[in-house]
């Protein structure tokens, strides 16, 4: 059952909810890396700084798979002590005759050391020899395979990354976290969409940095949006509360029941609607532009060596201003 994250920072009191995805967008060397880095260390139990859902991370409590922005299924085919497909292989519960097979290789092993054992002390008496591993067949096993697959590509090489990941986080009844760095690095659009389809399927939480824009439609409900400004985590409204909250914002409200009916009469409008609907359709994704990008400008056209947010509309320049000054202040 997919459970929500709360992350309590001791020292600054401050509160970061994690919920099914999350998206941490950030141009180049915003500190995103840094950031995943830290969350890792969070829910590995690593961090005494930080408290998860209100008590301390205990080793073990999470399962954790933390992916690199250049990893791909190569890296874990190599069987190292960091691959998941090893993880996988060594903690998977197999049947009773795979069991004895490894235990015929441990009896099979002592018995072909005592021959060569035998033979070598002929020649140098106070010699003791020793086959590492023999006492953890399946160790041994894994230690020794080489495991290959065909592919051209690095975004399928993603895919058999992202397939290996699901698969593990359906096989462990701790509550699985994923943090993928530069998850789309290699993915295209189709690719991407596939993506969210599959982890969608999955009860792990996953916690996903990026330096480009996806299509805003991706963004639903169970989808936190995050700025990453030099190594500071700046949560976001969604993107229908960007939307209300933008249009609304400079309206003049002397009460509070004013601001209320003045909300509620803007969320049930056409106008807002239509409105979240080009939002969610931007062929340009600007709203995640201006979270990836260092120095955007907000402009009726665009400026030659800068990126532009091109504005269609008064509704569209109060959005894009509304989340930019969202992000600074509180950067």
């Amino acid at each position: 059952m997919f459970k929500t994250l709360s992350v309590f920072n001791k020292e600054s009191k401050k509160i970061t909810e994690f919920s099914k995805i999350n998206l941490l967008f950030g141009y180049s060397k915003s500190g995103k890396t840094t950031i995943l880095s830290n969350l890792n260390n969070i829910f590995l139990g690593k961090d005494r700084h930080n408290l998860v859902n209100g008590t301390q991370v205990i080793a073990g409590e999470f399962n954790v798979f933390y992916l690199g922005s250049k990893d791909g299924i190569k890296d874990h085919l190599k069987l190292s002590s960091k691959s998941l497909l090893r993880k996988m292989i060594i903690e998977n519960q197999f049947s009773d005759t795979f069991s004895n097979c490894c235990n015929q290789i441990s009896k099979n092993i002592n018995l072909a050391q005592s021959e060569i054992e035998s033979l070598i002390r002929n020649v140098l008496p106070n010699v003791k020899l020793e086959i590492n591993g023999i006492d953890s067949p399946l160790e041994l096993l894994v230690d020794n395979m080489n495991i290959s697959l065909e592919m051209d590509t690095a975004s399928e090489e993603k895919e058999e990354l992202f397939s290996l990941v699901n698969s593990l986080s359906r096989s462990t009844k701790n509550q699985t976290i994923v943090l993928i760095d530069d998850f789309n690095n290699d993915l295209d659009e189709e690719t991407t969409i596939k993506f969210f389809e599959e982890i969608n399927k999955s009860n792990a939480i996953f916690i996903l940095t990026t330096k480009k824009p996806l299509p805003q439609y991706l963004i639903e409900d169970n989808v936190r949006i995050f700025a990453t400004r030099e190594c500071n985590l700046i949560s976001l409204p969604s993107l229908e509360k960007m939307v209300l909250n933008s249009q609304s914002i400079s309206e003049e409200y002397h009460t509070f029941e004013e601001y209320i009916l003045g909300i509620g009469y803007l969320k049930e409008s056409l106008e807002y609607k239509t409105m979240i609907n080009l939002v969610k359709n931007d062929e340009y994704s600007n709203i995640l532009r201006l979270l990836t990008s260092k120095n955007p400008v907000i402009s009726e056209t665009y400026e030659r060596g800068k990126v532009s947010i091109v504005y269609k509309n008064d509704g569209e320049e109060k959005l894009y201003n509304y989340v930019l000054n969202l992000i600074n202040s509180n950067n």
